[in-house]
């Protein structure tokens, strides 16, 4: 039996695990028909998995009272994502080609 809680423990450290998970459903297709990020297959799985976690946000809203910080955690993983897969620094980050064109390509939705 352990006697200490884990970060693992944690509720929000299982819903970021969620971001994580691939996304099967038709927000591939539009990510990838959106011109700005068409060429890049790693970039359109990451519009496609931002999608699908806007969309767990807001299905989550009113579950519970950490909808604000589960906003932080989700523009925490994009930068996180943008940083480990698409070599984006964080001082960078507002100017780098790779998150300009995926903004845009959100924008649209």
């Amino acid at each position: 039996m352990e006697l200490f809680a884990t970060s693992e423990d944690l509720p929000s450290y299982e819903f970021y695990k969620k971001f994580n998970e691939d996304d099967n459903s038709d927000y591939y297709g539009i990510c990838k028909a959106e011109p700005k990020i068409e060429s890049d297959e790693e970039l359109v799985k990451l519009c496609s998995k931002i999608l699908k976690n806007l969309k767990l946000l807001a299905e989550t809203k009113n579950q519970d009272n950490f909808h604000n910080k589960r906003c932080n955690d989700l523009n925490y993983w994009i930068t996180e994502q943008l940083n480990k897969n698409h070599g984006v620094k964080d001082e960078l980050i507002i100017n780098s080609p790779t998150y300009i064109s995926l903004y845009t390509a959100l924008s649209f939705f």
